[in-house]
């Protein structure tokens, strides 16, 4: 199930579907007053004929903080940088999916990518991979700043 954005008496979701790394966006309709009503989803898939590079994060902090919520994503590829926060909330009881999904145009690898953690450590990570959903633990980069 797709993570949900409530917006009055619709809920807009994202969030992706398998690994492919595209985004889904669905709609679903809710009924108020209480108790509410969800009717089934209406998924919509968008097709990218160009397929440009992208990656997925998932940030696994050592304590607390589950989902790496305020951490901060730099990532450096094709020499461009990208930044990224985890901000998964969304409104009143929704929230997004917590991973971080970061477009890169048409880079072939991810040069340098830095997390700072919410807990104010920084790690750097080089020579990622692009196009692949990636899992980063904290306390595991070859270079550990904090």
């Amino acid at each position: 199930m797709l993570p949900c954005l409530r917006l009055d008496r619709r809920a807009d979701c994202t969030g992706t579907h398998g690994s492919s790394g595209g985004h889904e966006i669905g709609t679903l309709s809710a009924a108020a007053p209480w108790p509410v009503t969800i009717m089934r989803p209406q998924p919509l898939r968008h097709e990218n004929a160009t397929r440009m590079a992208w990656t997925m994060l998932d940030l696994i902090p050592n304590t607390g903080n589950r989902n790496a919520i305020n951490a901060r994503v730099l990532a450096e590829a094709g020499g461009k940088r990208y930044r990224r926060e985890v901000k998964p909330h969304a409104g009143y009881l929704t929230s997004n999916d917590p991973r971080v999904h970061i477009g890169l145009a048409d880079a072939t690898v991810i040069d340098r990518l830095t997390v700072t953690w919410a807990d104010q450590p920084v790690e750097s990570w080089t020579q990622l991979p692009v196009n692949r959903h990636l899992r980063l633990k904290q306390g595991t980069s070859p270079r550990f700043d904090g």
